[in-house]
């Protein structure tokens, strides 16, 4: 058995996990990415290079690093996204300026009735509202791999312009967006239609893009997206096959699009429809942070809340602390030829931890534990243990990395087993600790989960707090989790049916509740079998719904399911909500949810949230007449057209034109977005004024709508006493 023993590192376990991996020769390439690790990312030199957070001591800036061969990327705070070639790490990580790095970790996708089902269609057409509500002036941006540019969907209703604005494929090569040294951008409708897709070739993204933001009703199959009137952005993120990126070139996404966004004086909101294992789940990991940091008004995170639904690869234990105590689990294996996997481990700060392995023989029905490793305040004891068959009954390998987590002050372990084949014989741990406090567990949810074996005092694996870092945990982010409105899909002309029930949770669906306490998700939508736009240029397996030509080639629409597909009809009905209401924040967005969401037999009555629902399932109608309400009570921005005025006099209403105008119409609106009074004007000249008068309507808050042949429409907040 071989044992290194380490002090606290300014390296993460993940870090630290990735240069074992590399040094052993297990990291994935494109050729081989069944491991579903970081695959080798290489830098134009050839270098294989880190991407990672990296902190900076106070006072330090990121200029010094770049002598070093270190590729800057994004700078928020203090915390940089970076490029660190593999050769000068520990250089690197021993300079003073530099406070702590941690490697990005894995990202994955998660993968007409719905509308319908929401009151989108309410809010499109604008019924009883001042105007239609279609995300008209505001940037949806979406983050994800698998993009069709020339799908019709991702045109205005009427086919005559590319609404999207701006590509980053962070994979192809080209010119990359300014502050930024990777990726390709396409910055005009020609470049973008002329590249046609990014560099995946699948179809993940085209489906979720359609589901936010698609306008053709082009077959009259109504299977358009939410937000048909929005302006898109899209970030292709880095990836060499369908499975794996990083979240350091997630956060240089956000940042890219909130930025061009400020730039065209519009308000956002960005799916990500991505997931990861990896964190601790609580909204403290470093993703997490600077997600909440880079939000505020105007400037909204969807995200999906992952699909681990009814799987093993979380468990956790409460200890009392006022004697040792123990949790003991064991790992089961997908792969059970090549038996591997992660475990991370994350305990409440002030844990003082005994990690130690354990191999079970199951005929002998006796447990064989080995060496102790300990992590604390004073040390971390990472270790390698090898098993030898002769002596241990199975071969292979198991690795503990620790540390302090400096963001949270939590023992942070990654476990990382290896094991060969050998049955008869089953692989665990023990983790020991006589401080009170919690110990939660997440497996990597691919090759690993946990179970008891239904042995006594040994921990079964469980779906509680399954939310997905990235999309699942955040403070500030919009967390998803999906809901049945469609039970079937149809292959072939023939109905397939599912278990899934209609208007009930789905059955893949995360749940809550974070490890800090609060409630995830925050929403559910429609998440079973939707039907969206499908990449033209995806050859793999579509489950189609219908084709059509258009511009001589031909597209199609087909069915996919996931919390992949409730986050951007969130993100849709987000992008309503911001034409309404431009200057929303996360805290209002999360206020309107819970004061407007439906709950019925299936949700049950939920009080502050549920940890399957969140607060309910979305109602996009009344959620827009909240944000009326609420866009009522703020002053016009800068963006508002002031060539009319409005001056709220006593009881009556004082309209001045500022210029020469026809067809001129004003509607009075009460806050329940219902239309109670409506005066045809017809021409006016500037300078003439319109005297409303108010005497017959009950005190309060209104919204007064102007319309004119020239005149933009205008709302304007009146009262009346």
């Amino acid at each position: 058995m071989s044992v290194s023993v380490w002090g606290q590192s300014k390296l993460s376990p993940y870090t630290r996990h990735y240069v074992a991996q590399i040094k052993q020769e297990q990291v994935a390439d494109a050729a081989n990415p069944a491991r579903r690790v970081l695959v080798k990312k290489s830098n134009a030199r050839g270098q294989i290079v880190i991407p990672a957070f990296v902190y900076l001591q106070e006072g330090y800036s990121p200029d010094f690093l770049t002598s070093h061969g270190v590729e800057v990327r994004s700078v928020i705070g203090q915390v940089l996204t970076a490029d660190i070639p593999l050769d000068v790490l520990n250089e690197v990580a021993a300079l003073d300026g530099v406070k702590y790095i941690e490697m990005g970790t894995p990202v994955q996708p998660r993968l007409n009735e719905a509308r319908k089902e929401a009151f989108v269609n309410e809010v499109q057409t604008g019924e009883s509202l001042p105007e239609e509500y279609r995300g008209k002036g505001v940037v949806v941006g979406v983050i994800d791999n698998g993009f069709d540019y020339t799908h019709p969907n991702f045109y205005t209703r009427d086919k005559s312009e590319l609404r999207i604005k701006r590509v980053w494929d962070q994979n192809a090569s080209g010119t990359a967006p300014e502050g930024f040294d990777y990726g390709c951008e396409y910055t005009t409708a020609e470049a973008i239609l002329a590249k046609g897709y990014d560099t995946d070739q699948t179809t993940h993204g085209t489906h979720v893009l359609g589901i936010a933001t698609g306008a053709d009703n082009t077959n009259d199959k109504e299977v358009y997206g939410v937000a048909t009137d929005a302006d898109i952005v899209l970030v292709s993120y880095n990836s060499t096959n369908m499975y794996t990126g990083d979240n350091t070139a997630i956060i240089d996404g956000i940042k890219y699009i909130f930025d061009y966004a400020e730039s065209v004086g519009k308000p956002c909101v960005i799916n990500m429809s991505l997931g990861s294992t990896w964190g601790p789940h609580d909204g403290t990991s470093t993703f997490d942070r600077l997600a909440d940091e880079l939000q505020g008004p105007g400037r909204l995170l969807v995200g999906s809340c992952g699909n681990s639904g009814g799987t093993k690869y979380h468990a956790s234990k409460t200890f009392e602390g006022n004697k040792p105590d123990t949790l003991a689990t064991f790992f089961n294996f997908t792969y059970t030829g090549a038996p591997y996997g992660t475990v991370e481990v994350w305990c409440d700060p002030g844990m003082d931890i005994t990690f130690v392995p354990i191999v079970y023989n199951v005929s002998e029905n006796k447990v064989q534990s080995y060496d102790p490793a300990r992590f604390n305040d004073a040390q971390c004891e990472n270790k390698t243990y090898n098993f030898d068959v002769n002596v241990d009954g199975a071969w292979g390998a198991l690795s503990v990395e620790g540390e302090i987590n400096p963001g949270n002050g939590k023992t942070h372990l990654i476990l990382s087993p290896n094991y060969s084949y050998a049955p008869g014989y089953d692989r665990g741990f023990y983790l020991i600790s006589s401080n009170p406090g919690t110990i939660h567990l997440w497996t990597d949810a691919y090759t690993t989960s946990l179970s008891s074996f239904d042995r006594p005092g040994y921990i079964d694996g469980d779906d509680q707090s399954s939310m997905d870092e990235l999309g699942g945990t955040g403070k500030r982010i919009i967390s998803v989790g999906a809901y049945v409105t469609r039970d079937h899909c149809t292959k072939y002309g023939v109905p397939s049916y599912t278990d899934e029930i209609t208007n009930a949770l789905a059955s893949f669906s995360s749940q809550g509740p974070t490890p800090d306490g609060r409630v995830k998700p925050d929403i559910t939508a429609p998440g079973t079998y939707i039907i969206s736009s499908l990449s033209s240029y995806y050859s793999g397996n579509k489950i189609k719904s219908h084709k059509f030509t258009w511009n001589g080639r031909e597209y199609d629409f087909g069915y996919m399911q996931g919390t992949s597909m409730a986050s951007p009809f969130i993100a849709g009905v987000m992008a309503t909500w911001l034409q309404a209401f431009p200057e929303m924040t996360p805290e209002i967005a999360r206020e309107i949810l819970q004061k407007t969401s439906r709950q019925d037999d299936f949700t049950g009555t939920i009080d502050g949230g549920s940890n399957l629902w969140g607060y309910g399932k979305i109602d996009a109608y009344a959620g827009i007449k909240e944000c009326i309400r609420y866009e009522s009570g703020i002053e016009p921005s800068l963006a508002d057209n002031r060539s009319h005025l409005v001056v709220n006099d006593g009881n009556c209403v004082r309209v001045l034109f500022g210029y020469d105008d026809s067809q001129v119409a004003l509607q009075l609106y009460n806050l329940q977005g219902a239309c109670v009074a409506t005066r045809a004007i017809g021409k006016v000249a500037a300078g003439e004024e319109v005297t409303v008068d108010l005497d017959d309507f009950a005190a309060g808050i209104y919204m007064l709508r102007i319309m004119g042949g020239n005149t933009k429409s205008m709302v304007k907040k009146i009262i009346v006493q």
